[in-house]
């Protein structure tokens, strides 16, 4: 009888201690949504204390010591959140927001990543992906010039095997109509080169980046000498550089060489296609083959099947795609525009050209406008619904964590009206 009572006392305290923290939690809500961000924390640390395995509080917390930029903090809760519950997106979103204030690019791209893979954030995706692509950005940027700055300690000896990088190509007999195949032939040659396994890739991104750091002309680029220091900065073992040829005949010639960063002037791979004009996609897949073959690279039967698709079957449209990445590359963004939509009027079915357009017509999203946007589609649950009804009538809702008893108290704020809730939430809402 003693042990009942004493398991009964035991219990009762138990729910006491669970109320208080539950209290303690939308006490510290109420103070977040007055701004009164230290007197939140106070709140939420108590019901830290209280309830400890509740991702709420710690993510909730997380969120307000990113409010007053105390990223460190706010990182450490945030990851105990994460760790409670993979699969909150608020958690998620605050936490690479908070890996981004700190600069460590590739922490906060991870996060991000991770948001993309939760279905419920699928109609936002693409906004988060934007975002993604400015962070890349920002952090080629800020690896560059970390690299010319450590310039002197840079060893080619350290860069792995099996990087490579593609310069741009060199038009020979300078057609100026062909010109954008100088940048056009480089990606090509690097969305092809990444599809083998073996070989690890330098965007060329990271390569547009460096040269605005060092302002180098593309002309800067062929000079033989510039290999080793181009190497190292890119964190490249091998350099691809090239040229093509073409005659009013409408002949191209595409002339490639696979330079040692550390050998520098010196081609220790050489490759060679040629063809008429209007077969340009398969004189770049045979050059393609002919490089790889050269590098001593066995293919597998998926490989080559990836290799040999085509991204249009439109030269025009290709050219014009081209034509699109060096106005982008040099700031004129309205002929970028431009040139990419007459690349997609040319071959609607163009993916990279359809992908660059849709790219520049989304404003990237702020931090701010993502925060709102998770926020909508976070709060979806049962929970959430009632916790927006309750502050409606002037009430603070107050759910208990550990199971799916609800409980309603009046706030603090002065507003008449209590909202009484009893017995359980359901599982999922009827249709």
């Amino acid at each position: 009888m003693k042990s009942k009572f004493l398991l009964l006392m035991l219990v009762i305290f138990i729910a006491i201690l669970c109320g208080c923290a539950t209290y303690s939690y939308w006490e510290a809500k109420s103070l977040v949504r007055q701004r009164s961000y230290r007197s939140a924390i106070e709140k939420f640390l108590a019901a830290e204390r209280l309830s400890p395995n509740d991702y709420r509080i710690k993510r909730d917390l997380g969120i307000v010591y990113y409010e007053l930029k105390n990223y460190a903090p706010a990182i450490t809760k945030l990851r105990e959140a994460n760790t409670l519950n993979p699969n909150d997106g608020m958690t998620i979103l605050y936490l690479g927001l908070s890996y981004e204030a700190q600069r460590s690019f590739d922490k906060a791209l991870d996060a991000y990543k991770r948001i993309t893979h939760l279905n419920k954030f699928s109609s936002i995706r693409k906004r988060i992906q934007d975002r993604m692509n400015a962070l890349m950005k920002l952090k080629i940027t800020a690896d560059l010039r970390k690299a010319i700055e450590d310039e002197q300690k840079l060893m080619v000896q350290d860069i792995p095997e099996n990087s490579i990088a593609i310069l741009y190509f060199k038009n020979i007999n300078q057609w100026q109509k062909l010109n954008p195949l100088e940048k056009g032939l480089a990606v090509m040659l690097t969305t092809d080169l990444s599809k083998v396994r073996k070989l690890k890739i330098v965007e060329r991104q990271k390569l547009q980046q460096l040269m605005q750091e060092l302002k180098l002309s593309q002309s800067e680029l062929f000079d033989v000498q510039s290999a080793p220091r181009l190497g190292r900065l890119l964190g490249a073992k091998k350099l691809v550089k090239g040229g093509f040829i073409t005659s009013e005949e409408g002949y191209l010639q595409i002339i490639a060489a696979v330079v040692e960063s550390e050998l520098g002037s010196r081609a220790s791979m050489e490759a060679s296609a040629d063809g008429r004009l209007s077969d340009f996609f398969k004189i770049e897949k045979k050059l393609v083959l002919q490089l790889i073959n050269e590098m001593g690279i066995r293919l597998s039967f998926s490989e080559i099947e990836e290799i040999k698709k085509v991204p249009t079957e439109s030269f025009m449209a290709f050219l014009a795609f081209a034509e699109g990445l060096d106005y982008e590359d040099t700031g004129d963004l309205v002929r970028a525009r431009n040139a990419y939509k007459r690349a997609v009027k040319l071959d609607p079915g163009f993916q990279m050209a359809n992908e660059k357009l849709l790219e520049m017509q989304i404003a990237p999203v702020s931090s701010e406008r993502l925060i709102q946007i998770v926020r909508e589609i976070d709060a979806i649950s049962p929970l959430d619904r009632l916790e927006v009804s309750a502050l409606e009538v002037g009430s603070s809702f107050l759910p208990v964590n550990q199971d799916d008893k609800v409980t309603v108290r009046p706030t603090l704020s002065g507003k008449k009206g209590t909202l009484v809730v009893k017995g359980t939430l359901p599982k999922s809402e009827s249709k």
